[in-house]
């Protein structure tokens, strides 16, 4: 099953809010990441993820890795 989420400004707001927090952490992220950040966070769920360094600059978002 697929889940089409549509874009709003809100959301597009978070996503810039990812990729600029990120940045200035030091720790840049991709659009594509940044995208599943967003949309994590903007829903309140958690990101599953193997690559949790990635991430790492979002204190905020709840990621699910391998170890967990």
């Amino acid at each position: 099953a697929r889940i089409i989420v549509d874009s709003s400004t809100n959301l597009c707001r978070e996503w810039a809010r990812v990729r600029t927090t990120c940045a200035r952490a030091g720790r840049p992220i991709s659009a594509q990441d940044a995208w599943n950040a967003a949309i994590a966070m903007h829903f309140k769920m958690p990101l599953v993820s193997h690559n949790a360094k990635d991430y790492e600059a979002l204190e905020e978002l709840v990621l699910w890795t391998a170890s967990e």
